[in-house]
């Protein structure tokens, strides 16, 4: 029998003798001695699973969940929307089974989607897009044909051929799951991060961004690619309400270094596990979030340093300020003191009226002749003028 698709990937089930067909839209299967012939349809939605991890995954997806005792994938393809209340329940039951260390095989499914479909599925996504994925189903319609023909071997009898074909639908829950149940999820562990990173919280810079640097990656240790992508959005929930118990001036700038970090990482989260020989480490967040350490270390440093050089300028601007306040005080004293000589009617004047006066008793001096002359003559004055008290004393 060979099997022909529309989309998605054929392969052979197990214990029958098959080929695949190139990109397997196609396989070719041999029927077994009842005649019959058996292919699987997987989605295109993932790529480079094994069959025993999408078996596994089949598996959960027939699990009973809810008040009705349905299977997951009956609810799935009897909802309306992705926000039907009834969806609710099969997703937390896929976000039980995709938390829980034991159940690898829903974690490696619902991650390998995200890779493929991450740039779909990133906080790029707006809210136009978020709210179509909230109210309508993406439903992949496929038709599978097949055909019968002889085989190659000889020996085995060829009974009349045929052709067929049916159509299947494939309808895509996991990115609903994803961008309206599972990441919005992050906000009930906001209170819980925000008291671990509250404890990172020292007076020293450099030692609290290690400090938080190690318990975020402590928190996203061992989880899936969208687990992680969960604990991030928490991680930043938690930031933004981060306040320091004793006053510390560098915490808005570890607030911004650390979410600055978480961003980097969520933008390399998907190449880094894409990518050949990429790795599950935060090598993003360890290297901007250990260079903003130092940088910002540096910069305290500096600041610092800063801080001391303006304390100097400070003094000496102080000191350079009592100087000319001291000047302006004695020139306005000895402005005070030019005014008032200056005045009219001041010093200056009454000095010049003086040295007037002199001049003109000097110049009547003169006109009187030789000065010694001058002064016997008023010696003689006196001495007549005491002879005659004498006489009208009657002496």
């Amino acid at each position: 029998m060979d099997f022909v698709t529309t989309w998605g990937k054929l392969k052979a089930v197990a214990g029958f003798t098959s080929r695949a067909g190139v990109a397997e839209r196609t396989v070719s299967v041999q029927t077994n001695a009842q005649g019959i012939a058996r292919a699987r349809l997987s989605a295109e939605i993932v790529d480079d699973l094994t069959d025993d991890n999408e078996l596994d995954f089949s598996a959960v997806l027939d699990t009973r969940v809810g008040a009705q005792s349905r299977t997951i994938s009956e609810i799935v393809l009897g909802a309306n929307t992705p926000s039907d209340q009834e969806m609710f329940v099969a997703y937390q039951a896929i976000t039980a089974s995709y938390d829980s260390p034991q159940r690898s095989a829903v974690k490696s499914y619902a991650d390998s989607y995200y890779v493929k479909n991450g740039a779909k599925l990133s906080d790029k996504v707006t809210q136009g897009i978020a709210t179509q994925r909230r109210q309508q189903w993406r439903d992949h319609h496929i038709t599978v044909l097949a055909f019968g023909k002889a085989d190659s071997d000889p020996r085995t009898p060829d009974p009349s051929r045929g052709s067929n074909a049916m159509q299947l639908t494939f309808r895509d829950w996991l990115g609903p799951w994803i961008i309206i149940d599972y990441i919005p999820g992050f906000v009930q562990f906001v209170p819980q991060l925000t008291n671990i990173l509250q404890s990172t919280l020292t007076q020293n810079y450099t030692q609290s961004a290690l400090l938080m640097k190690d318990a975020v990656q402590q928190r996203v240790q061992n989880r899936g690619i969208i687990g992680k992508a969960r604990e991030y959005e928490s991680v930043k929930g938690a930031i933004q309400v981060l306040n320091a118990t004793q006053p510390t001036s560098f915490l808005p700038q570890l607030k911004q270094s650390m979410t600055a970090a978480v961003d980097l990482q969520q933008s390399f989260q998907t190449a880094e596990v894409a990518n050949v020989g990429g790795t599950t480490q935060e090598v993003a967040f360890q290297a901007f979030a250990g260079t903003a350490v130092r940088a910002d270390s540096e910069v305290a440093g500096v600041t610092a340093a800063v801080q001391q050089v303006e304390q100097s300028v400070q003094q000496v601007q102080s000191s350079f300020g009592q100087q000319v306040t001291s000047i302006q005080q004695s020139v306005g004293a000895l402005g005070g003191r030019l005014d008032a000589t200056l005045a009219s009617g001041g010093q200056l004047e009454q000095i010049r009226s003086n040295l007037t006066l002199v001049t003109d008793q000097v110049q009547a001096l003169r006109s009187l002749g030789d000065p010694t002359q001058v002064t016997q003559r008023l010696n003689l004055i006196t001495s007549l003028d005491n002879r005659l008290q004498r006489i009208e004393r009657g002496g």
